[in-house]
């Protein structure tokens, strides 16, 4: 009996230690997916900022005959429409956690975000999106970089790492 316990303790070794080095995996695929798509909207968001460039140059000359997408831009005068289909970033990231019904990490938000062609703009659109969605009392952090909607937690529920504010001191300055 004791030949047994062993063996099956050592089975039961070798299974989790196959379970942890496949989270690892899963983990290393998830960071390189997430980095890529990174890697990926920056590039587009290059480009485009490119092609604005170079649409703006040619409007000068009304000989340019215009493209599909001139043609979608047309009646767009003056002011910059907002690059978020129904209100604010965060509402945005509000309806995708929403329609999931999961948590996300922030990096991960971005890439799905763009998944649904929602560009988050800046020099790194994941810092830049935790900046907008940080204050909102919509989300909740339940660990560390992710997200999740504060209706699915307990009320009162802190986030984690939440930031806390304190009145400072006023110094007088001197007269």
């Amino acid at each position: 009996m004791a030949e047994l316990d062993d063996a099956l303790r050592n089975e039961l070794t070798v299974v989790q230690s196959e379970m942890m080095e496949l989270v690892t995996q899963e983990e290393d695929t998830r960071r390189e997916f997430a980095e890529r798509l990174r890697e990926l909207s920056q590039r587009q968001q290059e480009l485009q900022a490119r092609e604005h460039h170079i649409r703006a140059l040619l409007g000068m000359n009304s000989d340019v005959p215009s493209t599909s997408s001139d043609q979608s831009q047309q009646g767009q005068s003056d002011h910059v429409a907002s690059p978020f289909v129904n209100g604010s970033l965060s509402d945005e990231v509000y309806r995708l956690l929403q329609q999931e019904g999961q948590e996300y990490h922030y990096r991960d938000l971005v890439a799905a975000l763009a998944q649904r062609s929602v560009r988050v703009p800046g020099k790194n659109p994941a810092i830049n999106l935790a900046a907008h969605i940080h204050d909102d009392p919509r989300f909740v952090r339940p660990k560390r970089g992710v997200y999740g909607l504060s209706e699915w937690y307990p009320r009162g529920m802190q986030s984690i790492g939440a930031r806390k504010r304190r009145r400072h001191a006023r110094v007088k300055p001197k007269a």
